[in-house]
């Protein structure tokens, strides 16, 4: 963790001094956004047999809640903090999500980094009648399980024409339609835990080792690319979309009843932001979309069994801020 964190805060200070890019007209020294989003979260587990699913995959979803924050840039550093102002579904069948959501971000023409700490309590089995279960049965609402997720993604773009700060976070308007292939590195760590295993009962024979599975620790780091496209309109519209993937190492510690089992294996992230909306000089508004994939697949020693383990999320975003 504290290696983690020290190479975070070495990137952070990395990108902006030696990324040696003029700022042009349209970069404004202040940006203040507020928005309203409602965040998605999700984990997954399913085991597999010889390539095919056995028996029933086990999801947990965060009871979706309404948050509201505020954004704050400086040229070209930015912070973002929301608080959740209540919960989307009834909390009597689908429990209460807690979380913090904290971010800064850093982005210039070129390069691009989002620096992010975020922690979640309280999920739901999302699918309760694949195990006897009804919607909002004790078994389940699991307060006790737990996402902290903490990591760094830089990007590069590489056209001159395109501009990340632009079809990222709207720091600037340079009114015309450009695209650009992108590189990008990810280093992260996400945390799962629960007070006893996450594994239905009546499906526990078919997960062999993980039949017990009460979270784990996995670092990541993976590199990709993508591409990212804005398109202008007349009226001071413009719609944008960035599409990117990445495979990498992850450094898994299970917890697995009374004992650790550490693995290494392949790390896969997709990632998807789709953004809409109004910009002029000063003035700026729209609707964003967000949405991400982390897998990772674990192996049984004592058989041919394969466990699946993946974290999909993503949100829905209302925006309106002002460049000065």
């Amino acid at each position: 963790m504290k290696k983690l964190f020290l190479l975070i805060m070495g990137l952070s200070i990395f990108i902006p001094l030696y990324s040696e890019e003029e700022t042009d007209e349209t970069v404004k020294n202040f940006n203040i956004r507020l928005f309203a989003n409602s965040p998605i979260q999700n984990i997954e587990m399913k085991t597999m047999v010889n390539g095919e699913q056995k028996g029933k995959e086990v999801s947990y979803d965060a009871n979706p809640y309404a948050n509201a924050g505020i954004s704050a840039s400086y040229k070209w550093l930015g912070f973002t903090y929301s608080r959740a102002v209540g919960s989307l579904k009834d909390e009597n069948k689908f429990g209460k999500t807690k979380a913090n959501d904290y971010q800064f971000y850093l982005y210039q023409k070129h390069f691009g980094a989002d620096i992010f700490y975020q922690n979640y309590s309280g999920y739901y089995l999302a699918n309760p009648s694949d195990f006897g279960y009804k919607e909002g049965d004790p078994e389940t609402i699991r307060s006790d399980v737990k996402v902290r997720n903490i990591g760094i993604n830089v990007y590069y773009s590489f056209s001159d024409d395109f501009s990340l700060s632009e079809c990222f976070k709207q720091m600037e308007n340079n009114y015309k339609s450009s695209g650009s292939p992108l590189v990008s590195l990810s280093v992260n760590e996400f945390k799962i835990s629960g007070d006893s295993s996450l594994i239905p009962e009546s499906v526990q024979a078919d997960y062999g080792d993980f039949a017990d599975y009460r979270g784990g620790r996995y670092k990541s780091i993976s590199a990709g690319g993508g591409y990212a496209y804005l398109k202008t309109y007349p009226n001071n519209l413009y719609a944008s979309a960035a599409l990117m993937a990445a495979v990498g190492y992850m450094n898994s510690k299970e917890n697995i009843k009374i004992r650790e089992v550490q693995s290494h294996s392949l790390a896969i992230n997709v990632n998807l932001k789709l953004s809409a909306g109004y910009s002029s000089e000063y003035l700026y508004a729209g609707l964003t979309a967000f949405g991400f994939l982390n897998s990772t697949s674990k192996s049984s020693d004592k058989d041919r069994t394969c466990t699946d383990i993946s974290c999909m999320g993503g949100m829905v975003e209302l925006f309106a801020g002002i460049r000065f």
